[in-house]
């Protein structure tokens, strides 16, 4: 801006600021009387200005030259406006005059303003559970801070009736206006749009969109869509990490090893298990076959397993399971029946509360392998924590017993005992008791959770082929440990009166 040089060869030479074309349309722009008069707009010609920039010491500037500089921009301004504007250069004029003056008083006026348009807003998703973006890793550090990059959350799991995510509305722009009062049109908001697919159910009143059934949030190029069944078209590895679902799992190749399926319906695996972990609400088939090593290798299904061979592995089934070749080294626990009937049981220890029908059991070896047909020896997940939690109480009470060993025999011990130590031998008789009351109250706890059980309980085992020495079988309170080959087939039912095994042929 112009302003501080006082005389005439200062004037001259000074160079006068100028607007940027970027940022500025020029409508009038004059210089005369001393002055130079520029009239501009911003680019969007929401606002405008007059500009006086002196030239000589003094300058000219009357009203009818001022509103004449107005009129040809077009500009439309009030004439309270104009009547102010020259005042406001009156005052400019008399300070210029006067020697001593502000320079910044030359300063661009506004003279018109305009209303910018308010645009409108798009439509937008609010989401109420983790937004579905494909593709997405969720990893969780523990509590240490580290990551296990088998568990990568990729599944976003729902319930039926869970509020999935609402559709706001888009709004209207609102037209403005420049400074020639011509109207600026406004953006109106687009809608966002999602395609609901199957699974799903609308609320017109809330613009919401609800989980119709349990499962697996889908959202594809705008498709949106719960699935009962979480589908892997490869291996379940790090490309797919740790599976846990409110659904049936189908994985088309393999399960590695070291990932784990947790689903609470069925779960069908095309390929093979490889020392994982696969925990089911429903039915487990496994079309290849499962091994596991190293401690690895755990399938808990509350339904049927059905598999090509098990190797290795824990097995823990409220239905059946059906092996078509064979049973190796396994820790198998099923409330139903044990089929095999093309395959052997070799090694390890089975139990199946259905009963049992075999190929073979055992092998030439003779390797110890139980076979076993008894509630008794029936373990679940609960029972299996009952009983770590007995043994926990039974290793304490040991620990106690042996130290109180001779008071447990002779009470009258006791008197002989000084009161401090009277105290605490006191406290730990009576924490013994504590513990003996917990394992009474364990034990029908466990019984409790059997109860269930007894009702699928067979008591017949068939061979068709053969038994191998080193087998030992188990029905009821009857058993047998065979020293010799039996050939088949062969049933095998329990003998009370001798408690060992009968044999039938069938």
């Amino acid at each position: 801006m112009a302003g501080g040089p006082t005389n005439s060869s200062e004037y001259q030479e000074a160079e006068l600021p100028a607007l940027s074309p970027e940022k500025y349309d020029i409508l009038f722009n004059k210089v005369s009387g001393g002055k130079q008069l520029s009239i501009f707009t911003d680019k969007e010609k929401l606002v405008a200005w007059i500009w006086i920039q002196p030239t000589s010491p003094f300058f000219e500037l009357g009203y009818a030259e001022l509103e004449d500089a107005v009129k040809q921009t077009g500009i439309p301004v009030a004439n309270e406006k104009m009547v102010e504007l020259s005042h406001m250069i009156r005052n400019l004029k008399t300070q210029q005059q006067s020697g001593n003056y502000d320079p910044a008083a030359f300063k661009p006026i506004i003279i018109a303003q305009g209303q910018a348009p308010t645009q409108g807003k798009d439509g937008w998703f609010e989401w109420y559970i983790e937004p579905p973006e494909k593709g997405k890793l969720r990893f969780v550090p523990d509590s240490h801070g580290r990551i296990n990059f088998r568990e990568m959350n990729t599944v976003v799991n729902v319930n039926a009736n869970d509020p999935l995510v609402r559709i706001h509305e888009p709004t209207t722009g609102a037209a403005g206006v420049d400074v020639f009062r011509h109207a600026i049109n406004a953006r109106n908001g687009e809608a966002k749009k999602i395609t609901r697919g199957k699974g799903l159910r609308w609320d017109e009143d809330m613009q919401t969109i609800y989980a119709e059934t349990s499962g697996h949030v889908v959202f594809e190029d705008g498709s949106l869509s719960v699935s009962p069944i979480f589908s892997v078209t490869g291996n379940v590895d790090f490309s797919v990490g740790n599976i846990s679902f409110r659904g049936s799992v189908e994985v088309r190749k393999d399960v590695l090893e070291g990932f784990s399926i947790k689903a609470t319906e069925t779960v069908l695996v095309e390929g093979i298990v490889q020392a994982a972990t696969i925990i089911a609400g429903g039915d487990v088939e496994v079309r290849g076959g499962i091994t596991g090593a190293g401690g690895k290798g755990l399938i808990e299904t509350k339904g049927r397993l059905k598999t090509k061979y098990l190797v290795n592995t824990k097995i823990e089934a409220r239905g059946d399971v059906l092996v078509d070749t064979q049973v190796v080294n396994c820790d198998l626990s099923c409330a139903g029946k044990l089929h095999v009937p093309q395959g052997k049981i070799v090694g390890g220890k089975v139990v199946a509360l259905g009963g049992i029908e075999a190929l073979e059991i055992g092998a030439e070896l003779g390797t110890r392998t139980i076979v076993v047909v008894s509630t008794d020896e029936f373990a679940t997940t609960e029972t299996r924590s009952i009983d770590a939690e007995i043994d926990q109480l039974d290793a304490k009470r040991a620990k106690i017993e042996t130290a109180l060993g001779p008071y447990l025999k002779d009470r009258s011990l006791l008197n002989q005992l000084s009161g401090e130590k009277m105290e605490l031998v006191v406290g730990q008789l009576k924490e013994l008791e504590e513990i003996q009351q917990k394992v009474m109250k364990l034990q029908e706890e466990r019984i409790a959770a059997l109860a269930p059980f007894e009702e699928s309980l067979s008591d017949t085992i068939i061979v068709h082929n053969r038994i191998y020495p080193g087998v030992d079988i188990r029905i009821d309170t009857s058993r047998q440990v065979f020293g010799e080959k039996i050939d088949g087939p062969v049933k095998l039912k329990p003998n009370y009166q001798r408690g060992t095994l009968s044999l039938h042929p069938v």
